[in-house]
């Protein structure tokens, strides 16, 4: 399968907008229970876009020669370079940006207030993450389409992210992936990640956290 790996920031304005839409369609198929899906579909947009422009972190999207962009897009790996420095970024610069989805939600069902909350405190829970097991670096999300799981995407793709991570000078990579989510549990350890411990979120879900050391 012939594909490219792109950063987004490098991608023109046109390519940017379907990247984004489908980076959000992914991740509503591909991770379901994710609280980042409860939001709506125009959080996600807003999200990817924040990350792939944030100076604190990037996405990677593998793309192929497909005309249709909604076929071009298959896979993404978005990730922080400082998960701190993001998450404040997020909070003080761009946190304008989702008032009107929030207040929509609000208008829905109240209660999505709360949750719209904890996405603006994912701040607390990562420096407090980052500070006892020193990562300088995160995955955020992951996402390969179907039709190219199996056929080298992923690999090209994290293959990338960590070449990104190591000319930026980082050490130490953080990676958490649900614990139903057993392909993507197989993926990181067949590329050497190491189990640090099972996590256990707000809402009682259970999480595996590993690491990467880069060199």
């Amino acid at each position: 399968m012939v594909n490219e790996i792109k950063r987004f920031r490098d991608l023109g304005k046109i390519e940017k907008a379907w990247c984004v839409e489908v980076a959000a369609r992914l991740h509503e198929e591909l991770i379901p229970e994710g609280f980042l899906v409860s939001l709506g579909p125009t959080f996600l947009k807003l999200f990817y876009e924040d990350v792939g422009l944030s100076p604190h972190s990037d996405v990677l999207y593998s793309l192929s020669s497909e005309n249709d962009h909604s076929e071009r897009v298959l896979g993404f790996i978005s990730i922080s370079t400082d998960t701190k420095k993001f998450n404040r970024w997020l909070l003080f610069k761009r946190a304008y940006r989702y008032m009107r989805p929030s207040i929509f939600l609000a208008l829905i069902n109240p209660r999505a207030l709360n949750l719209v909350r904890l996405f603006f405190r994912r701040s607390d829970v990562a420096v407090s993450q980052e500070a006892t097991d020193h990562f300088d670096s995160e995955v955020i999300n992951f996402c390969v389409h179907s039709k190219a799981q199996g056929k080298g995407v992923a690999g090209k793709l994290y293959e990338a992210s960590l070449c990104l991570l190591t000319d930026s000078g980082k050490k130490k990579l953080r990676i958490e992936t649900g614990e139903n989510q057993q392909a993507a549990i197989n993926f990181y350890v067949k590329h050497n990640a190491v189990f640090e411990r099972t996590l256990v979120s707000h809402s009682g879900k259970k999480s595996r956290l590993f690491s990467m050391e880069l060199t």
